[in-house]
């Protein structure tokens, strides 16, 4: 029987949140497809687990485990390598030396080898956006000016410039605003012209992006610990304080246009905290700094959704998070250390 290392499940715990990231679009299309989907699990051996039941209610079990037992959260991206194996109630499957960023790919064929089921991928990553060209003596620009998306704003962000990237795409809008269907089909994306759609879901998808962020700056003020750790918990103070008031903003504006605000708690399940067992406050800036940037991707991606006195308040609250992100943790992270002897 092999050892099992004491650090293990101790050093997961610190990487649990960048393996969700990079694999929870991959099990949010689970989500809308029908498949009732359990939250991340930590097993004793060391390897990390997600349960689902199938619309059909089939079993299946996704497992898998770093390669490297020494990997830290800087390390891990889509090509880190791990052991795969996919446990369904009418057989298994596994895979050794697997890139992250194939495991959605290798279970989906799994279940349908198992199963005989489907993932229909092409409806789980949506968005609807409005699209004007603003042409000028020097150049073309196209403007976003209404969206609504069912997946990560960063996400949503970086699929929106490959898309305008597309010559033969843009060729498509003039000056006249025009509305598109956007799906991710997983090879490619599906656009087909729309008539109009609902921005209102954007107040409840902002508000969850700042009660998110809130929450996991007081937890990461609650169990940071170690030397050198007081301007973090000051810094961590002064971010709490801006972005309550940025909540209750935007819970005001959520019940005037939508007539009532969800429980934090439901918006919450929606979206995974961060690690908030962090080994040095270098740790805690840069999970801070990247928390924050999450915000900022929402903030910018849904301002055009709002009126121009609302869009006033929006800049103010994009000024504030982004001197946190990309100046006071920059500042810090960048300037030498200084240790006492």
């Amino acid at each position: 029987m092999k050892e099992v290392k004491a650090g293990v499940i101790g050093d997961l715990k610190g990487i649990v949140d960048k393996f969700a990231k990079i694999l929870d679009s991959g099990f949010d299309m689970l989500k809308n497809w029908g498949a009732d989907v359990e939250e991340l699990e930590e097993l004793p051996n060391g390897s990390l687990s997600r349960k689902f039941k199938t619309a059909a209610g089939n079993t299946v079990q996704v497992i898998w485990k770093p390669i490297d037992e020494d990997i830290s959260e800087l390390d891990i991206d889509d090509n880190t390598l791990v052991n795969l194996e996919i446990k369904t109630n009418k057989g298994n499957k596994k895979y050794n030396r697997v890139k992250l960023k194939d495991i959605t790919k290798l279970r989906d064929e799994a279940m349908k080898e198992l199963l005989g089921e489907v993932v229909d991928v092409k409806s789980s990553r949506k968005m609807s956006v409005t699209l004007q060209r603003i042409s000028s003596s020097k150049c073309d620009n196209i403007n976003l000016t209404a969206i609504s998306a069912n997946y990560s704003a960063s996400d949503v962000l970086a699929d929106l410039n490959a898309i305008v990237s597309d010559d033969t795409f843009v060729e498509q809008i003039q000056d006249e605003p025009v509305s598109f269907s956007i799906e991710d089909d997983g090879d490619s994306f599906d656009i087909q012209p729309i008539e109009e759609f609902s921005t209102e879901s954007c107040y409840t998808d902002i508000l969850k992006y700042a009660i998110e962020l809130w929450t996991d700056v007081v937890a990461l003020k609650w169990n940071i610990e170690g030397e050198f750790v007081d301007n973090l918990t000051q810094l961590l103070n002064d971010i709490e304080w801006t972005i309550n008031g940025d909540i209750n903003t935007l819970a005001e504006w959520c019940y005037e246009e939508v007539g009532r605000v969800p429980h934090p708690l439901n918006l919450l399940r929606q979206g995974g905290g961060c690690n908030t067992e962090v080994s040095s406050s270098e740790d805690g800036y840069k999970i801070i700094q990247t928390k924050l940037r999450c915000y900022l991707d929402a903030l910018e991606l849904y301002y055009c959704n709002f009126s121009h006195d609302k869009q006033r308040i929006l800049d103010e609250m994009i000024r504030r998070s982004h001197r946190y992100a990309d100046y006071t943790i920059d500042k810090h992270l960048s300037k030498p250390k200084i240790y006492p002897c």
